[in-house]
This record gives structure tokens, C-alpha cells and sequence, in this order.
């Protein structure tokens, strides 16, 4: 287990959620949730935004954002490494330890727990972390992933 962040931050508008996730590792891929609908698990950020809801996942960390009422956005930080800390996260607790990656299965599209139109273009090299309380050694978050 390392040193990990679990912060939140408070953005404005779309775009400065585009520029946050521009920040990180270029493989990466993103799951935008709508109401009526959810993207899949996709590669381009344009399938997903302007989606009120979503996740984006690349090696070193999940991020997950959701819209607020005053058309900003709340995002979420779970990161491998405590040093992010400099892009203006506020952290989360006192002290956070992370799991080695385990293998995450991902379903097939036709699986019936999924919403019609859940697809990916393709099989993801996808794995989940668990953030744990380095205080109580309790889970919290469990982090997907992408694998190297």
C-alpha cells in the first residue's frame, strides 16, 4: 500500500472540467451517465460531455465529476500519487492508502444488468484499486482503473 489523495474540487464551467482532464495520462477513457442514457466506455471526450455525470480513468487514477446546481461541477479525485495535490484538490481526510491494481471484469454489452445501449468499442485492459482510511483501515473507494 502507498500514499494516495482523495480530494475534491469545485469547477465552474465545462470547460474548466475539459482543461482538468486534459492533466492527465493521454490513455485514458472516460463513462458519461445521462438520465435516459449512459456512453459506454469510451476513448473520446467528446461522446461524453456535456454529460452531468461521468468518470474518467487512465493508469495513475478515477476522477469522477457531477453537475451542481449552478452549472459547475463537483469532481472527485482518486489518485495513486499524493503529489496532485498541487492541481487545487482539497483533500479528503487525513491519510489514504491504496491497493496494489486487481483485474476488474468488464461485461459484454449484451449483459441484462446494463441499460440498453451500454457498449465499448473495445475490450478495456481495465483494474480497480481500493482507497482505504489509513486510520480505521477501512475501504472507501474502489478506484477503476486502466492497466499499463
Amino acid at each position: 500500500m502507498s500514499q494516495a489523495l482523495v480530494g475534491t474540487k469545485t469547477l465552474d464551467s465545462i470547460e474548466e472540467l475539459r482543461d482538468l482532464l486534459a492533466q492527465f495520462d493521454p490513455k485514458r477513457c472516460y463513462f458519461g451517465r445521462w438520465a435516459h442514457k449512459v456512453s459506454g466506455l469510451v476513448k473520446s471526450l467528446d461522446l461524453v460531455l456535456p454529460s452531468p455525470e461521468g468518470q474518467m480513468f487512465c493508469i495513475e487514477c478515477e476522477l469522477r465529476w457531477k453537475q451542481n446546481s449552478r452549472q459547475g461541477y463537483e469532481v472527485l479525485l482518486l489518485h495513486c500519487d499524493r503529489s496532485v495535490i498541487k492541481l487545487g484538490f482539497e483533500p479528503v481526510g487525513n491519510g489514504w492508502l491504496v491497493s496494489a491494481p486487481f483485474p476488474a471484469h468488464q461485461y459484454d454489452s449484451d449483459e441484462t444488468r446494463f441499460p440498453q445501449g451500454f457498449h465499448a468499442a473495445e475490450k478495456m485492459n481495465l483494474q480497480q484499486r481500493y482507497f482505504r482510511d489509513a486510520a480505521t483501515d477501512t475501504v472507501h473507494f474502489v478506484a477503476i482503473t486502466l492497466a499499463h
